[in-house]
């Protein structure tokens, strides 16, 4: 197919995410960090001239990461686990090719200092 510009792909995806959650949407909080993701992502994508999901390869991915190297761990795996995401839903969607698979290994941070409140709290 034509290629899919960065913002409409996020659009695509967002939406995606927004459905209903009996149908397996995701919940308000997951949204916003998901849209988070997008407000740093395609800054990366228009000043390093990738205007297209089709461009956005594993190399670009590793850039990414390194881009964002401020960011937490657990910020930047979920950013990066995030564009993984968007893309295997691109995919899926058949929006994008599967030779646009993102096949990049992702270490995630064992143990955090961070202290999740439980329900009852």
């Amino acid at each position: 197919g034509a290629p899919i510009l960065i913002a409409v792909g996020w659009n695509e995806y967002l939406d995606f995410c927004r459905r209903p959650a009996v149908a397996g949407g995701a919940c308000e909080g997951t949204v916003v960090r998901y849209e988070n993701v997008r407000k740093h992502h395609e800054p990366f994508c228009s000043t390093n001239g990738i205007t297209t999901w089709n461009e956005f390869d594993k190399a670009a991915l590793l850039r990414y990461g390194s881009w964002r190297k401020r960011a937490a761990y657990a910020t930047s795996y979920l950013e990066l686990t995030v564009l993984k995401q968007v893309v295997k839903h691109l995919i899926r969607m058949r929006r994008l090719p599967a030779d646009c698979l993102l096949d990049q290994p992702l270490r995630r941070l064992n143990g955090s200092d961070t202290y999740c409140y439980s329900r009852a709290q």
